[in-house]
């Protein structure tokens, strides 16, 4: 058996050792570069204006126990009368736009806040809280447990779901909804 094992990783050896063919990949440089954050920089949505595309707001988050939702324009430059501070540590952020209500159609940006165990909305483009502090989520986990929340929209009546899981999907929670 050490004999074939020999063999066998002589022969894989032999024909990893074969160089990679060039694929001629180009150095890609950016156009705009993200003014810094305090901390880490992570999970970069994007909201786009529907009257004026160059009025899009880029949302992402930075990840810390004093964190925040970051909001740049298309330039990279931090908006600082839209940037939401002081949340405990931010972890993802979903945006969905033209969410039925029943004032409107309305833009939501909706991220974790990790260590207060909730979900934080806000309205786009102005950056307004909708959930009145938070929506507690995640409030019976032990802390190092693996969270996540999912939230996504139904393409038929543009309703937002959302999904949240220890270990294991839920059914959907409905937000918002224009039928009721």
């Amino acid at each position: 058996m050490i004999r074939l094992f020999t063999i066998f990783a002589l022969a894989t050896s032999f024909l990893c050792a074969k160089p990679l063919p060039e694929i001629g990949l180009a150095h890609v440089n950016p156009r705009f570069i993200t003014d810094p954050v305090r901390y880490d920089s992570d999970d970069i949505q994007i909201w786009i204006h529907p009257d004026n595309p160059g009025g899009s707001l880029l949302l992402g988050t930075d990840k810390n126990a004093d964190g925040a939702l970051v909001v740049f324009n298309l330039r990279g430059e931090e908006i600082e009368g839209k940037t939401v501070r002081n949340l405990a540590r931010p972890n993802n952020v979903d945006v969905l736009q033209g969410i039925s209500t029943p004032g409107g159609a309305v833009d939501i940006a909706v991220v974790t806040e990790r260590n207060r165990h909730q979900l934080r909305i806000f309205s786009l483009p102005d950056m307004k809280p909708l959930d009145r502090g938070g929506l507690p989520v995640f409030c019976k986990t032990r802390q190092n447990h693996r969270r996540w929340a999912l939230l996504y929209g139904s393409a038929q009546r543009m309703v937002p779901f959302m999904l949240w899981s220890v270990q294991k999907p839920v059914p959907p929670m409905v937000i918002f909804d224009s039928t009721n």
